[in-house]
């Protein structure tokens, strides 16, 4: 009886054994096994994303240079997440076009009641804006007929305010500065840039994967940076800035697993700027998602000097130079299928 007795309790210790090493087993299963294999999918999907956003990038790179009606198909998979076209940043040029004149604008970023204003540098001459104006034109449409707007003159605090009634100011817009009738001091130019983005929820954050001015950005952990760079380029103190904006003309976006069929299509192309002298800092400002506007001044201020914070910066140009500066502007249609 006493050896069958130890018998019965080997037996209790050995399955005590296998039931503790079965509850460990299965709990670094839960709490290691299944984050790390989450974490690898994420992983996949997001090199996979960023690898098929360089291909749709190229794509756009490629059909804004061939002329108008020019397209190209380009495919994206993915097994979860979402795809969206969306109206993107807006990017926001201005210079002084004569020597002794500078200004900053304010308010054309978040334009809802179409007013915007133009602060005078303290450092200029007094001009006489009495018969000052700006004159609008929209470069993708087929009117070379500009909108007027009469300027309004607050000469004690030197600034300018801009009250258009009926103009559109999106899409894409350049403005003339006249402080008389025929003189052109300064120019400003607005873009909506629009974007093709791909967002992927998880249990650590969301991932963004965005095409935009034939850049593709990549926004993890609240976090951007530019990962395939844009069609952007400087050199001794030539300046050469291609903007390409996408517009829908279909539907806008899906979610879930699918193909995601892209066609993008050339809609215009032109050159607005072409080597001309600028006196006086070139100014950019980026507005819109502020991850995308931190990758955009992150871009800017590494790739080519400019200063300036949040999306507001400048280019100096030493006070014995100008800068040659060069603007290509493109359209494209996106439809998605």
């Amino acid at each position: 009886m006493h050896i069958m007795g130890s018998y019965g309790v080997t037996e209790v210790i050995g399955l005590v054994t296998i039931t503790m090493i079965a509850t460990t087993a299965i709990g670094i299963i839960v709490f290691w096994g299944i984050p790390t294999m989450e974490s690898q999918k994420v992983f996949v999907r997001v090199e996979s994303a960023l690898k098929q956003f360089k291909s749709l990038n190229n794509v756009i790179k490629r059909v804004s240079t061939q002329g108008v009606n020019k397209s190209e198909w380009v495919d994206f998979v993915t097994d979860a997440g979402q795809v969206n076209i969306n109206d993107g940043e807006r990017f926001i040029l201005y210079y002084s076009l004569i020597d002794g004149f500078d200004f900053t604008v304010f308010d054309l970023g978040d334009n809802d009641d179409k007013r915007f204003s133009i602060l005078l540098s303290e450092k200029l001459p007094t001009f006489d804006w009495r018969g000052g104006s700006i004159d609008v034109y929209y470069p993708y449409m087929d009117n070379p007929i500009p909108d007027n707007i009469v300027l309004s003159d607050d000469t004690i605090n030197r600034q300018l305010i801009i009250s258009p009634s009926n103009n559109d100011f999106s899409k894409a817009v350049k403005m003339e500065i006249k402080h008389d009738t025929n003189t052109v001091v300064g120019r400003i130019w607005l873009f909506d840039a629009g974007s093709i983005s791909y967002d992927l929820a998880t249990n650590v954050g969301t991932y963004k994967i965005v095409a935009e001015n034939e850049a593709t950005l990549n926004i993890q952990q609240g976090s951007g940076h530019i990962y395939q760079k844009p069609s952007i380029y400087n050199n001794s103190y030539s300046f050469v800035f291609r903007i390409t904006t996408l517009q829908s003309v279909g539907p806008t976006g899906g979610a879930g697993m699918s193909k995601y069929e892209f066609q993008i299509k050339s809609n215009f192309s032109s050159v607005q700027e072409n080597k001309v002298q600028i006196p006086r800092p070139l100014r950019i400002e980026t507005y819109g998602d502020e991850n995308a506007v931190d990758a955009w001044t992150d871009y800017f201020k590494s790739e080519f000097g400019f200063s300036g914070t949040n999306g507001k910066l400048s280019l100096d140009v030493p006070t014995d130079q100008e800068m040659d500066f060069t603007l290509v502007y493109s359209l494209c249609d996106v439809l998605l299928r």
